[in-house]
C-alpha cells in the first residue's frame, strides 16, 4: 500500500505543468478569498479620528454607575490607552411652563470655560452662577412666543421637572456661528435628570468593533457601533463562493489529468486495490500541493496588506483567520480532486485479479 502512495505521488509530481497549475490555481483562490475576507473585516472598524491622530470609541452607560478613568485605562491598556472622559446623553430634555410643553435640545454650561464660548450669555449669567449652579436659563424669542409668553425673563419653567429662571431672552450665537439656546447653568439636579452617560475612550492603537463589544461587555456598558454584522457575513459567504468557483476549476483540471493517465492508474485497480484507497492515493498529491500554494496565498496577503489598506484602513488576517483560509482552500481542493478522482476511479475499465481468479 506504501508502494502505491509513493508511486502515485511520484507519477503525480513529474507533471510539472499539472503542479504548477494546482498550485497557481489554489495560491489565486487563497489570495483572493484572504483579501475579501480582510475586506469584511474592514467593515467591523469604525474607528473615528482625532486631529491630535488619536483613536475615539463612545459607548453608553448608566448615570447611577460612572466609570473612573482608572478602570479605562486598565481595559484598554493593550490598545495604548490616552484617556477618557464622559457626557450626559442630554439630547432630549422636557421643557414646560403652565399649558405648553415642549422638549428641546439644550446647552449646559459646567464652568466658566463653557461660558466664554457664548459670547453675549455673560450678561445674564455670570462664573459665579456657574460656580454655584444657579438654575438660571436664557431662551430665544422664538421660546417667548411658541409658548405665549409663558416662557419669559422673570418666569420660573421646569426643565426635566427641575425649576429654572429664565434670566433672559436672546439668541445667544457661539464661536461657531450656531444658534445655541436654551442655555441653561448646569447643576446637580439636572443630571441626575439624565438616564445615559456617553463616555469617549481616547487610544492610540485601532480597536475592532468585535472587540469593542467584549470590552464593553466586560465593564458593563455598551459600545455605540452600527450594526454592520450582515455586511461581514456577506463578505465571509463571498469568500466561500468564490472557493468553491476555484474548486470547480480543481475538479475540472483533475478529470482532465487523470483521464491522461488513465492507463497508470488502472494498474492499481487491476491488482485489487479498492476504489475509496485509490481515490485517496490519487488525491494526497493535490492535497499536499493546495496546502503549500494556500500557504504561500497567506504570505502574498501578508505583503499586500503591509503595503496598503482596505477602506482607508490597515487590516491584516488574524491568526484564526489565516488558518480558516488555509482549511477552506486545502479543503476545497479536496473535495475537488476527490470527487474527479472518484468519479475516474469507479468507471476505470479495469477488472481485479483478484475477481479473475
Amino acid at each position: 500500500m506504501t508502494e502505491m502512495y509513493k508511486s502515485i505521488a511520484k507519477y503525480t509530481f513529474s507533471k510539472k505543468i499539472f503542479v504548477a497549475l494546482i498550485f497557481v490555481i489554489v495560491l489565486f483562490s487563497s489570495v483572493f478569498t484572504a483579501y475579501t475576507f480582510r475586506l469584511g473585516l474592514a467593515f467591523g472598524y469604525d474607528s473615528v479620528m482625532t486631529d491630535e491622530g488619536l483613536y475615539v470609541y463612545r459607548f453608553y452607560g448608566k448615570n447611577g454607575n460612572i466609570l473612573k478613568e482608572e478602570v479605562f485605562a486598565d481595559y484598554f491598556s493593550k490598545y495604548d490607552f490616552v484617556s477618557s472622559e464622559y457626557f450626559y446623553d442630554d439630547y432630549y430634555n422636557e421643557i414646560s411652563a403652565g399649558d405648553y410643553f415642549k422638549e428641546y435640545s439644550v446647552r449646559r454650561i459646567s464652568s466658566a470655560d463653557d461660558l466664554k464660548m457664548y459670547p453675549g450669555a455673560e450678561k445674564y449669567i455670570t462664573a459665579e452662577d456657574v460656580e454655584k449652579e444657579n438654575k438660571l436659563m436664557i431662551v430665544s424669542s422664538l421660546d417667548v412666543n411658541f409658548s405665549e409668553n409663558q416662557i419669559d425673563i422673570g418666569k420660573t419653567v421646569l426643565l426635566n421637572g427641575v425649576e429654572y429662571l429664565v434670566a433672559g431672552v436672546e439668541d445667544i450665537i457661539n464661536s461657531d456661528g450656531i444658534t445655541c439656546t436654551p442655555l441653561v447653568v448646569d447643576c446637580e439636579e439636572l443630571r441626575a435628570t439624565y438616564d445615559r452617560i456617553i463616555y469617549a475612550v481616547y487610544t492610540e492603537k485601532e480597536i475592532s468593533n468585535s472587540n469593542l463589544k467584549k470590552l464593553a461587555a466586560s465593564v458593563g456598558i455598551s459600545a455605540r457601533l452600527p450594526e454592520k454584522e450582515k455586511y461581514i457575513f456577506g463578505f465571509l459567504v463571498l469568500s466561500i463562493v468564490v472557493c468553491v468557483l476555484f474548486t470547480v476549476n480543481i475538479a475540472i483540471l483533475l478529470n482532465a489529468f487523470v483521464k491522461a493517465g488513465d492507463k497508470f492508474y488502472a494498474i492499481f485497480k487491476i491488482l485489487g486495490i479498492s476504489t475509496a484507497k485509490l481515490v485517496l492515493a490519487m488525491s494526497l498529491p493535490s492535497l499536499m500541493i493546495a496546502f503549500v500554494a494556500a500557504l504561500t496565498g497567506i504570505g502574498v496577503d501578508f505583503a499586500i496588506a503591509s503595503n496598503s489598506t482596505v477602506l482607508e484602513k490597515s487590516v491584516y488576517l488574524s491568526a484564526g483567520g489565516a488558518v480558516a483560509i488555509v482549511a477552506i482552500n486545502t479543503l476545497g481542493a479536496f473535495i475537488g480532486t476527490a470527487v474527479s478522482c472518484y468519479r475516474q476511479a469507479k468507471n476505470m475499465p479495469a477488472v481485479s485479479l483478484r475477481r479473475a481468479e
